[in-house]
């Protein structure tokens, strides 16, 4: 695919529904981006390098002292509140054509950690959530990665409804898409009551279509730019 072509179908997933911008990738390339802490209190920190590619990141903070084994605590919060990422992951997802949400992850606790990705609108409820199946172990930067599918076998919840409700957006029932992306840990038994502050590092969260989907948007592109050179 040619540059003109790659571009066309980034356009044109980006205008698919709502605010989404589909690819996307945050690269917290000037700071936290509105990324906030577990309590969602004060933004993540902001270093400059350091990351898996050794570029900038962001982190964040969180103390196990009042959690028990199987807790599933947010740790990480993108949230519309805030403004995170400048609204470029807030709508609907299925229209957009996003079929899998990525992120790097590190941590300083002394066990490997499961990591799971909530997804919900900006009510908060109801929501999916989503685990990553391969443990991150300590001080190792770590992708997580999430398909966004009905079929996934990721999804533990739904919340009490299905994966196109928090998905896609639905005006008549005030179903508005993806508002918020949260990110944390079930707590093991090795960390049950632990009262330490631990830190939980966060890069390149990203939402992709299938490859098929930007080819055919960026022949879909090309069409409508020649049709218009030929007007």
């Amino acid at each position: 695919m040619n540059h003109m072509a790659t571009c066309a179908a980034v356009a044109l997933l980006g205008a698919s529904a709502n605010a989404v911008t589909n690819p996307f990738t945050e690269a917290f390339a000037a700071g936290a981006s509105g990324w906030r802490n577990a309590d969602a209190s004060a933004a993540l920190a902001y270093s400059a390098f350091g990351s898996f590619n050794g570029s900038s990141f962001v982190s964040g903070g969180f103390n196990f002292a009042s959690s028990i084994t199987g807790d599933t605590p947010v740790i990480l919060r993108g949230q519309d509140e805030f403004g995170f990422s400048g609204g470029a992951f807030e709508g609907d997802w299925l229209a957009a054509g996003v079929t899998e949400f990525t992120a790097f992850v590190r941590h300083d606790a002394p066990v490997p950690l499961t990591f799971f990705a909530r997804f919900s609108g900006p009510a908060n409820f109801p929501g999916a959530v989503g685990i990553s199946f391969i443990p991150v172990a300590p001080n190792t930067w770590t992708p997580i990665n999430i398909p966004i599918s009905a079929l996934a076998p990721n999804f533990v919840s739904f919340e009490g409804t299905d994966f196109p409700t928090v998905f896609s957006a639905n005006p008549a029932n005030s179903f508005q898409g993806i508002g918020h992306i949260q990110i944390g840990v079930d707590v093991p038994a090795a960390l049950e009551g632990v009262d330490q502050p631990f830190t939980f590092d966060l890069d390149n969260p990203t939402i992709t279509p299938s490859p098929g989907a930007v080819g055919l948007l960026a022949m879909g592109g090309l069409v409508a730019m020649r049709r218009r050179r030929t007007a």
